[in-house]
């Protein structure tokens, strides 16, 4: 119990098995004990809105603002507040608000293009991609791949936002980068990439197949139901299947 994955874990548990008062609780405990851990906080508004108690997700929002960023991730990095505008926004898409997760994705973009903070410009591109801009983003990438030619998340975003803009060429030119990369421990995160330029080009099959690999591979990926990349999979009955509670 003082450990702080096992709070959101507890939490993200019991909300993927639609027992939200259950993670809500988890989450609200979790972040008594461990205030600056962003991940809680997004996991308490999460909860907030499967309930339908939009008034207490609203004002937990500007709290959220507040909060600095730089705590541990779920899966290393970090977390900040715009990580958690952008997961959350995902999130109220999945429950059909649809204006609120359309105002937080722009939340989202702002906290980024309005940080100091360099080490958030892979954040920032991937706003850019959340809020529709994607002639931006390409060209964002674009830069940031001049400046770091080996970023593994540069170019598969990149490929993602060429995908959006109809450039499929350049999407599976990336998606080929990503498989022919030869760097130990990557554990799935290159396959995950290509999956989702895969999705983004509508190759279904291909993005379901690409995601189990990367699972194969030992990629621990617990927020594969709000990646904003794989909207384009809801719905489809593998994926419906691949987030469906077992046990």
């Amino acid at each position: 119990r003082e450990w702080p994955p096992v709070w959101w874990i507890s939490s993200w548990g019991n909300q993927l098995a639609g027992e939200y008062q259950e993670g809500l609780q988890f989450a609200r405990e979790g972040r008594q004990k461990f205030p600056d851990y962003l991940v809680l906080w997004r996991l308490e508004a999460r909860a907030l809105a499967a309930l339908e108690r939009m008034s207490d997700f609203d004002s937990i929002l500007d709290e959220i603002q507040t909060v600095a960023p730089g705590q541990p991730e779920h899966e290393g990095g970090t977390f900040s507040p715009g990580s958690v505008f952008g997961a959350l926004s995902v999130d109220l898409s999945r429950m059909a608000h649809s204006e609120r997760a359309r105002h937080l994705a722009e939340r989202s973009y702002d906290w980024f293009l309005n940080t100091s903070d360099d080490a958030y410009r892979q954040e920032l591109g991937e706003a850019l991609l959340l809020t529709g801009r994607n002639e931006e983003a390409r060209e964002h990438f674009r830069a940031l791949l001049e400046e770091a030619p080996d970023s593994l998340a540069a170019h598969g975003a990149h490929g993602v936002a060429l995908a959006r803009i109809g450039d499929r060429e350049g999407a599976e030119a990336e998606a080929g980068w990503l498989l022919d990369l030869d760097r130990p421990y990557l554990r799935g995160v290159n396959t995950l990439w290509r999956a989702r330029i895969m999705a983004q080009l509508d190759e279904k099959d291909a993005a379901m197949e690409l995601i189990h690999q990367a699972l194969s591979e030992g990629r621990l990926y617990y927020f594969l139901h709000s990646d904003p990349y794989f909207t384009a999979l809801w719905g489809y009955e593998p994926f419906e299947q691949r987030l469906a509670p077992r046990g």
